[in-house]
């Protein structure tokens, strides 16, 4: 049995209490630019998230940018093509530690910011044996290996003074279009939570403007100007972090016919953990102290957990010593997933209020001081099928003018991508 410990570092660099309301409702048209997760529904991040996985196996994987799906012969075969762990004839035990560095760079109205991190992160690690076959079948493999096939850790950072829009302009904007009173709306769970929140803060009201004759639906920070014609200018910041991850685990057996043919399949069991806080502040920037408007902040914190069932199946061919031939088919992942959502809101309007001073409010308060869960499965995926050529080594013969004649060694490996062979690696090695 041998032991392999592997190591890699890839570096990752990304640029982007009062209830006294008697209120109707009005549109007031709004553009908002910060928005912040106030109700909770399933949207395409959610696909993305799940679904998008980068290359993270062991170092000799990364270095070839995942193409295993003919090369076999490390324990990473388990979640790509499962064939590939018939190539061990030995036991061997493979740890694949790794650490990421993290620097995202935002320019928001030109403010520029920025933010870093780093963290640890799992490649596929595990424990793999052979053992003689019998008959044709020169050997069989098991395998057992975890990986990180998702890092969900990320920090973004952005700030910048607004003299254009609100972030508390979208939920005027939705109390608006509800066709509820403010006080309806309070009570009413078919209102996202944030707006709920800023009715209850008096961070959005209703304002009678210009010569309607009904009022419309404000946004505090916006109050001002809108009814009196007074300046306009807030500083806004938005501070997001996630972390968590998506960790698999991979169960898989291969057999090994005159080294010929290989054959296996893997059972991928993956665990999902993600959070998500976030903290929005608006603070007004105008330097007035009596137009209803001193600051608000939206702070979040969204968790999901859950667990996943795949499985894999692949096939290996060589039918010659400088060709193999992979095919391979994955089926969807089922997840069972639970989201928790909470959220707390503070502001400040000044002496609008018939009590000044500073109202905090709880999303829990809404759900009757619970936080809520939201339980859900993610269904609608299909097969995934897909096929590689690697060709292991050969020849090269180089002329040169100074040196002449020289002979080595050259390895290449092809990938099929949109329907399309290309080379995914090419490494000429020639002797000194």
């Amino acid at each position: 049995m041998s032991i392999a410990l592997e190591c890699f570092l890839p570096c990752c660099i990304c640029l982007i209490t009062d209830k006294a309301r008697l209120m109707q409702k009005r549109y007031l048209l709004g553009f908002s630019i910060l928005l912040s997760l106030s109700s909770i529904a399933q949207i395409p991040e959610d696909v993305l998230k799940y679904s998008w996985q980068p290359t993270n196996g062991t170092a000799r994987v990364n270095a070839v940018g995942g193409a295993m799906g003919s090369l076999g012969g490390d324990i990473s075969a388990l979640f790509v093509n499962p064939a590939g762990i018939g190539f061990f004839k030995t036991g061997e035990v493979v740890l694949s530690p790794g650490y990421y560095f993290l620097k995202n760079k935002s320019d928001y109205r030109g403010t520029k910011a920025s933010d870093d991190g780093s963290n640890f992160n799992l490649g596929a690690s595990g424990v793999v044996g052979g053992w003689r076959g019998s008959g044709r079948w020169t050997n069989k493999a098991m395998g057992f290996a975890v990986t990180r096939t998702a890092n969900f850790s990320n920090r973004v950072y952005y700030t910048g003074k607004n003299d254009y829009s609100s972030y508390a302009e979208q939920y005027a904007a939705q109390a608006a279009a509800s066709g509820l009173s403010l006080d309806e709306i309070l009570s009413n769970n078919n209102v996202s939570l944030g707006t709920r929140m800023a009715v209850y803060t008096y961070l959005i009201d209703t304002a009678t403007l210009g010569g309607n004759v009904n009022p419309d639906v404000v946004a505090l920070p916006t109050y001002d100007q809108l009814k009196n014609g007074g300046a306009f200018l807030v500083d806004q910041a938005n501070s997001i972090e996630t972390s968590g991850g998506i960790t698999e685990i991979a169960i898989g057996y291969a057999a090994n016919m005159d080294d010929k043919l290989y054959i296996g399949g893997s059972l991928g069991i993956p665990i999902v953990s993600y959070e998500k806080k976030s903290l929005l502040r608006e603070t007004d920037a105008t330097g007035i102290n009596d137009n209803y408007f001193d600051f608000s902040e939206m702070s979040e914190k969204l968790t999901t957990k859950g667990v996943g069932l795949n499985l894999k199946l692949g096939v290996i061919v060589k039918p010659a010593d400088l060709v193999r031939l992979g095919f391979t088919v994955h089926t969807p992942t089922w997840y069972s997933l639970e989201d928790k959502y909470q959220a707390t809101m503070t502001v400040n309007t000044e002496n609008y209020r018939t009590t000044p001073g500073t109202v905090t409010v709880s999303s829990e308060i809404f759900t009757n001081d619970q936080t809520p869960k939201y339980s859900y499965d993610l269904t609608g995926a299909s097969l995934s099928a897909s096929g590689d050529l690697g060709y292991v080594y050969g020849k090269v013969i180089v002329i040169t003018n100074d040196a002449g004649v020289a002979n080595g060694n050259y390895l290449r490996i092809w990938r099929k991508q949109s329907s399309t062979w290309q080379i995914v690696l090419d490494v000429v090695n020639m002797p000194r």
